[in-house]
């Protein structure tokens, strides 16, 4: 059986990011569209929808309470029997169990064999979603969008209210489900109540978004050092996207710096670009 993936490296200890065959590649393009055709995805999947991070994090702002978490090593969590037992929900059992063969790759030394969705195939996101959606967490999160402001952003989940005290009780049951689901929340999530979180190198708080300084920072640094005029435009459409005054401090120091510098992006319509 040829091998699925070219090139796979490590990012960090037992993370590995795989850069797929031509052939699987293709195949796994065809197997996104068939299960994004059998699988409505809430409307609160941001990264199933145009608008990205950005417009995750925007649907917030009208909320003063913020609850943030992550799932950690969330494609490493969807074993192939997940995919397996989530896909027979809308495909008979032997296309479920081909697409799952088709979809997964042995983790590296596992013994024995264990096989997981790998970072850097087309259809990983879209089967993970699938598989977040039927269990325990996402079925949480599918009941208490009915009431709070829910977003989700691959592996990165929001959620914000403007009662602190519900939002409690939902971060203590969030850790239940995603336990319980065997989808574990990132030693980094404190699952702690805030008026204010960061997510993306993105602050949000109550009616305001902006960058972190270290993020605006580094986004500076690369225009005034870029030769490339549409990727000083693509950097500045992004900051615009997120926050107009820093995108008026981007430009006036790039002006400063460049006074003959075309600033295409001051005319332009922000649809919230994809990161730099």
């Amino acid at each position: 059986m040829p091998s699925k993936w070219d090139v796979r490296f490590q990012i960090k200890p037992d993370r590995w990011i795989y850069v797929p065959s031509k052939q699987a590649m293709l195949k796994g393009k065809k197997i996104a569209e068939r299960v994004g055709s059998r699988f409505l995805a809430p409307h609160y999947y941001y990264h199933l929808m145009n608008g990205g991070h950005v417009s995750a994090i925007k649907s917030h702002t009208n909320d003063t309470y913020f609850l943030s978490v992550d799932i950690s090593d969330f494609f490493g969590s969807i074993t192939r029997s997940r995919v397996t037992r989530t896909l027979k929900r809308f495909f008979p059992y032997f296309e479920a169990r081909e697409i799952a063969i088709e979809s997964t790759v042995r983790k590296p030394g596992s013994a024995p064999a264990y096989h997981h969705l790998p970072y850097g195939f087309p259809q990983s996101s879209m089967i993970a979603s699938s598989c977040l959606r039927e269990s325990a967490l996402g079925r949480y999160l599918q009941k208490i969008s009915q009431d709070t402001n829910v977003s989700v952003y691959v592996d990165d989940i929001i959620i914000s209210t403007n009662d602190p005290a519900v939002l409690q009780k939902i971060s203590n049951k969030i850790v239940e489900k995603s336990t319980r689901s065997e989808l574990f929340l990132s030693k980094k999530s404190s699952c702690k109540v805030a008026q204010e979180i960061e997510s993306f190198n993105i602050i949000l708080s109550h009616g305001n978004v902006r960058l972190t300084q270290s993020r605006f920072t580094s986004l500076l640094l690369k225009a005034s050092l870029s030769e490339n005029q549409n990727e000083i435009d693509g950097i500045l459409s992004y900051i615009k996207s997120i926050n107009q005054s820093q995108y008026d401090e981007a430009c006036s120091s790039l002006k400063n710096q460049q006074p003959n510098l075309p600033i295409k992006a001051s005319t332009a319509q922000s649809s919230s670009p994809s990161a730099p």
